[in-house]
């Protein structure tokens, strides 16, 4: 009977992704105070004081370092960045397009009695500094996500920290997200380790999974054509 009872605590240990004498991990954040900065956090990156909102997120890592606590604000942080860029990304590239088009219109004919005719960019020319100035503040929204994901991927890799043997799928997953989203050349070899490491070392059990290991698959397959 005793050998059953082992048996059946080994198979619920695994099920739970733990090992004999680990606790179960807590689904909630339990500490009031803790919460309340969660709270604080979140409502300061909606009013648009992302600085606050970081420093919210450090005094509520202080009171609980948890995984819940962690998970809550590292996807908050991130799902935030995803909803920014993709509710203005059309708006941007059409930006670019039209700044370039205007930075062009800005190199004039000018003569010379030396060289004759010539190109020279006009930076006063009006069309080329209104197309400046719309661009830039289509820029600084995109720009806005690039600290959310920097936030994001602390607090991922807070999870991964916590987790029984340091594996979680779903920060292991969106680690590399937050890198390639940023779309930062100089760390695409640390975001190809990342990717590498989550598709071999996971597989996905459902859905939602299935989704992300999808996605960080398709980002590897885009960057080996």
């Amino acid at each position: 009977m005793k050998t059953k009872f082992a048996l059946l605590a080994a198979v619920l240990l695994a099920a739970a992704g733990l090992r004999a004498g680990e606790k179960p991990q807590p689904t909630t954040i339990t500490n009031t105070e803790a919460k309340k900065w969660v709270e604080e956090a979140e409502a300061a990156v909606k009013q648009g004081d992302l600085e606050e909102s970081f420093k919210c997120y450090g005094k509520a890592a202080k009171l609980e370092d948890s995984l819940p606590l962690h998970r809550r604000l590292a996807h908050f942080y991130f799902d935030t960045a995803e909803k920014t860029k993709n509710d203005n990304w059309a708006e941007f590239q059409a930006s670019v397009e039209r700044w370039n088009k205007a930075k062009d219109g800005a190199m004039e004919d000018r003569r010379s009695l030396f060289t004759g005719k010539y190109k020279k960019f006009n930076p006063e020319n009006r069309t080329y500094v209104d197309a400046t100035t719309k661009h830039q503040k289509i820029l600084d929204v995109i720009e806005i996500c690039f600290p959310l994901y920097d936030k994001a991927m602390e607090g991922f890799n807070a999870i991964m920290r916590l987790s029984p043997h340091n594996s979680d799928f779903d920060a292991a997953g969106h680690m590399p997200l937050c890198l390639a989203s940023k779309g930062e050349v100089m760390m695409r070899m640390r975001t190809r380790q990342l990717l590498n490491a989550f598709l071999m070392g996971y597989k996905p059990s459902n859905d939602a999974e299935k989704a992300l290991y999808k996605r960080c698959q398709d980002i590897l397959d885009k960057w080996n054509r």
